[in-house]
């Protein structure tokens, strides 16, 4: 993330913020894009944010936009990416996906980076010899979280698994290779195997800027998440996550909450983002009821990366 930071100076005309900006950054921002970060909340003038491109600035004011850009290997990343191979299974109804990490569920403020919503959408156009075919969105992935993602392809379905999501009848399993910070309040029942563990502490976004999350006992935003150890080796432990919620970034921020942040997390573990290639989290189970057959659907897909980097990855 880089922070571009202005300082209107004294004796400046008053001016509209998408023209400040266009006029102090290079020529790599185009308008549009100036334009589409001020909406999503990237922009802050005196450390508040502004969504309103015409926003008048003024003498003396500090502007900041926070973005992160793509390089050209993480835009080329994705180009052959198989899809017929990560999709495992599709009816007229719905979609299961395989999403690999690094790729956003939906599309970003970079026009040019390869999301998984897109990429679908040419699939479905190629094999059904449709201009617009439909994808309903029901839940998202974080970029750097691999896994099973549920998509409609039929406005059909839309009902029944909106009221899945919404009752929490559609059961999702994660598994999560994380590091145990030795003198911390570690519930007992993580430290060994195949014990449950309830942590249902509330959450509350503490760094807009960010997007950054944190236990907070006095947050009305409940969030439940049911924790189990299966392996332990040495100070590396493999974890399945079950969110009865499903707050944003709540198995990330609960696990961390514990002593046992997931290696990879650049938000919640820092200090060892590097140990490894990738935010070690994995959505590998998924079950729900199918919308217009009812049948139990259940699918389940392991992630040998996580596997071989809780064998293989040293921690000093």
């Amino acid at each position: 993330m880089k922070v571009y930071r202005f300082k209107v100076a004294a004796g400046s005309t008053t001016t509209r913020i998408d023209n400040f900006l266009k006029d102090n950054l290079s020529e790599a921002f185009s308008k549009s894009l100036i334009r589409k970060l001020i909406l999503a909340g990237a922009v802050y003038v005196n450390k508040k944010r502004i969504k309103n491109a015409g926003y008048q600035i003024l003498n003396g004011q500090t502007v900041e936009l926070y973005y992160r850009q793509e390089t050209k290997s993480e835009k080329q990343k994705f180009q052959e990416f198989d899809i017929e191979q990560a999709i495992l299974y599709h009816d007229k109804h719905v979609l299961i996906i395989n999403k690999p990490a690094g790729l956003p569920t939906q599309p970003t403020l970079d026009d040019s980076r390869n999301n998984l919503i897109e990429l679908l959408k040419k699939h479905l156009q190629k094999i059904q010899s449709i201009e617009n075919p439909y994808l309903g969105i029901h839940h998202r992935l974080d970029a750097d979280t691999s896994g099973l993602l549920l998509f409609t392809t039929d406005k059909s379905a839309n009902k029944s698994i909106a009221k899945q999501f919404q009752e929490r009848e559609i059961k999702k399993k994660y598994l999560a290779l994380c590091e145990y910070l030795q003198g911390h309040d570690t519930p007992p029942s993580l430290l060994n195997t195949n014990e449950e563990y309830h942590e249902k502490r509330p959450l509350s976004r503490i760094q807009r800027k960010v997007n950054k999350y944190a236990v907070d006992l006095s947050s009305k935003e409940n969030a439940h998440t049911i924790l189990k150890t299966v392996k332990i080796k040495n100070n590396k432990y493999l974890i399945e996550a079950i969110p009865v919620t499903g707050r944003s970034h709540q198995i990330r921020v609960h696990l961390s909450a514990n002593a046992l942040p997931i290696l990879g997390d650049r938000l919640y573990h820092p200090r060892r983002q590097n140990a490894v290639t990738r935010l070690m989290l994995h959505a590998m189970v998924l079950e729900f009821v199918h919308p217009i057959s009812a049948r139990n659907m259940s699918f389940s897909i392991p992630s040998i990366e996580i596997e071989k980097a809780f064998e293989d990855t040293i921690i000093d």
